[in-house]
């Protein structure tokens, strides 16, 4: 479809109006639909709802569609850390709840307005806060330090 519009715009020998307001505007949806696209990604990806427990921690994730349930006897430690979003201009705060099967829940300070009321019930359930860790980029995803392997 876009390129027959292409093709019709340039075969036309003549120049028109149509073809001074048909161009820019399909340069500019295409610019919306990224941006759009990219904005929604990013809202998708890190967001997540955080819901406190007697025993445990259920944390629904956007990109998922499904509450994950982790019980604190289930967890192995948590640690802090920072997340970087452009070239170091915007920095937002994290916890990372490690799980004994392996996986790490990434919770950041910007989407979550309970991080340090959750940071307190992880330290009076006696978790292993297992100390601060770097922003480790992966291909495309972030590693974690203190995954077993």
């Amino acid at each position: 479809m876009l390129a027959f519009v292409f093709i019709k715009i340039f075969v036309s020998p003549k120049s028109n109006l149509k073809t001074e307001i048909y161009f820019p505007g399909i340069f500019f949806i295409l610019f919306i639909g990224y941006f759009t696209f990219h904005l929604l990604y990013f809202f998708c990806f890190y967001f997540k709802y955080v819901l406190l427990n007697k025993k445990s921690i259920s944390i629904f994730e956007l990109k998922n569609l499904k509450i994950e349930e982790i019980k604190f006897d289930e967890i192995i430690g948590f640690s802090k850390s920072e997340v970087y979003f452009g070239r170091y201009n915007w920095k937002s705060k994290s916890i990372v709840i490690y799980s004994k099967t392996g996986k790490a829940t990434e919770l950041l300070n910007s989407f979550i307005s309970n991080l340090d009321l959750l940071e307190t019930e992880l330290k009076n359930e006696k978790i292993k806060y297992l100390g601060f860790e770097n922003y480790n980029t992966g291909y495309f995803f972030r590693k974690y330090k203190f995954i077993e392997k």
